[in-house]
């Protein structure tokens, strides 16, 4: 309850001050209206008055309604006092149109909120990272790689980026989910990586490199696939 018991009679304050964060999923327009305009009508509006922690805000709703300038006023309000505001991506909505205004997925609000609470030592620095294998094609159907996931180079990416680096990962063909928060160069040949790496290199504060990148590559491509046996 708002005012709750005997034992915490003032509930609607501790409850905002004995946690790491907050989080606000989904965060709607009236919610976003409420806080910008600092109204406290409900159990929720008056914990996060009386809030010390870091706030991570996270709108999803109709396109027409996030685009509306009051809207967007009031995430600029909640901004400008420091809170996170997860902007929303493109996808279908649940009024069954498609537009900017569905909530992100779980993994990437967990990258918002893991930087939310964790030191910022590397604000203001820029990480290159390498990750993945390169392909080093034969023909076009065969080509000569590694095993890599790239796995590490990921995780390295992710981590500099929660610790508030801007982290640019050129990475090799993977399977893996593109890293929040981090810009994404993909390559395939270690030529095409080096090229990437050798232009960014001049910009970055560090180069973690953890790319498996190929030892050989042959010495032309065939331009149709290539027959068994000798050639």
């Amino acid at each position: 309850t708002l005012w709750g018991d005997k034992i915490n009679p003032l509930e609607h304050v501790h409850l905002g001050q004995k946690v790491d964060a907050i989080v606000l999923v989904p965060a709607t327009a009236n919610l976003i209206g409420k806080m910008a305009g600092g109204i406290g009508d409900d159990l929720l509006t008056t914990i996060l008055l009386a809030a010390t922690r870091p706030i991570l805000v996270c709108p999803a709703m109709n396109c027409e309604m996030w685009a509306n300038p009051a809207v967007q006023e009031n995430v600029e309000r909640l901004r400008g006092r420091g809170l996170e505001v997860m902007p929303p991506v493109c996808g279908e909505l649940a009024c069954g149109v498609a537009g900017h205004g569905r909530l992100p997925e779980p993994p990437d609000i967990f990258e918002a909120l893991a930087r939310l609470v964790s030191p910022q030592d590397l604000a203001g620095r820029r990480i290159l990272v390498t990750a993945g294998p390169t392909h080093e094609d034969l023909d076009p159907v065969r080509f000569i790689t590694n095993r890599s996931s790239g796995k590490m180079g990921y995780a390295l990416a992710r981590v500099a980026r929660r610790r508030g680096a801007a982290v640019t990962l050129v990475t090799g063909p993977t399977a893996l989910p593109d890293p929040y928060g981090v810009e994404l160069v993909r390559v395939r040949t270690a030529m095409e990586m080096l090229k990437e790496v050798w232009d960014r290199f001049p910009a970055c504060d560090a180069l973690l490199m953890a790319a498996a990148v190929g030892d050989y590559r042959p010495e032309s491509l065939s331009p149709q696939k290539l027959k068994r046996g000798p050639q």
